[in-house]
């Protein structure tokens, strides 16, 4: 489901995100030329599992209809790594599995949501249906401070979801996003980009709860299948495909919650 890239040319680092994210210079295998996001998993706090989960992330989002950048894999030649100027960066390629993702850089305009950019008009259901894929992956990575979402005129793009899906069993008092109440955490000023703009709008729920029904089993296992088998990333994949499945049977139940929250 995802081409797998080869970088000719280093870039920069982008930002000042934690996981030190940069942008390369790439050829497809169609001959085009490609300039992509890329991380590393040296970089993330939950290394290979959170490239898996941007990968199926990736995927879920695509058809959800969410607006994402296209999703890559991309090889970590050791010859091209050493032609890397910035060799903190070259480092950390050599400590990190190979392949590592990335997501196509966007240009023409967009830049980062800003607190209290209005959403108007076609962004309401955009915006409702990122907020119901965010409740239901547990992402707290779109937040007041930190939205990894980027806007131009009345288009969004969601980006960074290395967080999503994360190990439930530690944390205290979580429940599945489908009970009365599990997405209290929701409701915190700031918690979330979209939530005081979403709050009392009138959304039509059911195409977004039609995509979420039409997620077939066989197109779960998709998801399993593009996640490269050296991320070793079984247990993290098998408990999204769960959560992925408990949603789909309780949608309804979900978005009640989700509008609970914007109630």
């Amino acid at each position: 489901m995802l081409s797998r890239l080869e970088p000719f040319q280093f870039d920069r680092k982008v930002g000042n995100g934690r996981t030190d994210p940069a942008r390369l210079t790439c050829n497809h295998a169609d001959g085009s030329v490609i300039e992509v996001i890329a991380k590393l998993s040296s970089k993330c706090d939950r290394g290979t599992a959170a490239l898996a989960m941007e990968v199926f992330s990736a995927c879920l989002a695509a058809d959800l209809h969410l607006p994402i950048p296209t999703p890559y894999l991309i090889e970590l030649d050791p010859e091209w790594v050493d032609t890397i100027v910035d060799t903190e960066w070259a480092q950390h390629a050599r400590q990190s599995v190979t392949p590592a993702f990335a997501s196509r850089a966007l240009s023409g305009g967009f830049r980062q949501w800003v607190s209290q950019t209005p959403i108007l008009g076609p962004m309401t259901s955009v915006a409702a249906a990122i907020f119901l894929f965010d409740a239901i992956t547990d992402n707290a990575d779109r937040r007041d401070g930190n939205p990894n979402c980027l806007i131009r005129g009345d288009e969004l793009r969601i980006i960074d979801h290395e967080l999503t899906f994360p190990d439930t069993r530690g944390i205290f008092g979580w429940r599945e996003p489908w009970l009365e109440g599990s997405l209290h955490h929701l409701e915190s000023p700031g918690a979330h980009i979209f939530r005081e703009q979403l709050r009392r709008r009138d959304v039509d729920w059911e195409p977004i709860e039609a995509r979420w029904r039409a997620l077939s089993d066989e197109r779960l296992a998709d998801y399993a299948a593009a996640i490269p088998a050296e991320w070793a990333a079984g247990d993290s994949v098998d408990a999204a495909t769960t959560r992925v499945r408990g949603a789909r049977e309780h949608i309804g139940a979900c978005v009640a919650e989700v509008r609970r929250v914007l109630s």
